[in-house]
């Protein structure tokens, strides 16, 4: 039968701004080192005079005797898999030929009856060689996680790993995204002498929105999914009520320019 008591003298104790003290405990009966750790941590209390438990040491001194001491501190530790975040929605920028909709068209003479210039059915900076298009401000939802993990699982290898699904889309559904919408940009990982058990990796996460039905030109029911690219193809016509070539939309194309990856490989849930 495993005895633990607290150990005499006992309660050795600093005091003021890096107050400590340390408890002294017994434990008999067990040769088992594990057992005697889960033991003092059980009936150790995690504070004690507002102090937090920093470790717990113990030393066999004798056959099933053990010497053990449970230390606090004004810190408290980090524990492994807590974890913190940031996030930005600070707009990001993006080029496009097309516009919502071409709000007016003039041309000279326009206001005394001459015809308006070509209707480009709302392709943007168009020129007698394409279609230049402009920047514009869109919606954007970036995250930062900041993860303090076990170093023996989140190792040398799990960095490989990271890099491997770096540049993927998440292939089912994540943080409450659906399918295609999450970008991984990879994590960046650093350990500290002060915790040599922990690893502290900050995960970098993009989200794009799913796009559609929408018009383009006269082409309707265009549909695009989160990290797809689209594009527009243009060609020359003739615009009959302006008598001049326009240049228009005629085709648009989805693209699949990411692979997925099942993004419960990082380790860190769903």
């Amino acid at each position: 039968m495993i005895q633990i008591y607290e150990g005499d003298p006992s309660r050795e104790s600093v005091y003021g701004d890096n107050g400590s003290v340390v408890l002294n405990w017994v434990v008999l009966g067990t040769r088992d080192d594990l057992a005697v750790k889960r033991l003092v941590k059980a009936t150790t209390a995690p504070l004690y005079d507002g102090l937090h438990l920093q470790n717990i040491t113990a030393k066999e001194n004798a056959p099933e005797a053990w010497e053990c001491q449970a230390r606090y501190g004004v810190v408290k530790p980090v524990e492994a898999n807590t974890y913190k975040f940031t996030f930005d929605t600070t707009g990001g920028t993006q080029r496009i030929t097309q516009s919502l909709e071409t709000v007016t068209r003039y041309s000279k003479g326009w206001s005394t009856g001459k015809p308006l210039p070509a209707d480009h059915k709302g392709a943007i900076g168009v020129t007698d060689h394409g279609v230049d298009g402009c920047n514009i401000v869109v919606p954007k939802f970036a995250w930062t996680e900041i993860w303090q993990l076990p170093v023996d699982v989140y190792d040398w290898s799990y960095a490989q790993k990271l890099k491997a699904i770096t540049g993927r889309v998440n292939a089912t559904d994540f943080r409450g995204f659906p399918a295609g919408q999450v970008l991984f940009h990879g994590g960046r990982g650093s350990g500290s002498s002060k915790d040599p058990t922990l690893i502290e990796i900050s995960y970098s996460f993009e989200q794009s929105d799913d796009v559609g039905p929408i018009t383009i030109g006269d082409i309707e029911q265009v549909i695009k999914l989160g990290w797809q690219y689209l594009w527009v193809h243009y060609v020359e016509t003739h615009d009959a009520t302006a008598n001049a070539i326009a240049r228009r939309p005629d085709g648009v194309y989805v693209e699949r320019v990411y692979d997925t990856a099942p993004f419960g490989l990082l380790g860190i849930g769903s």
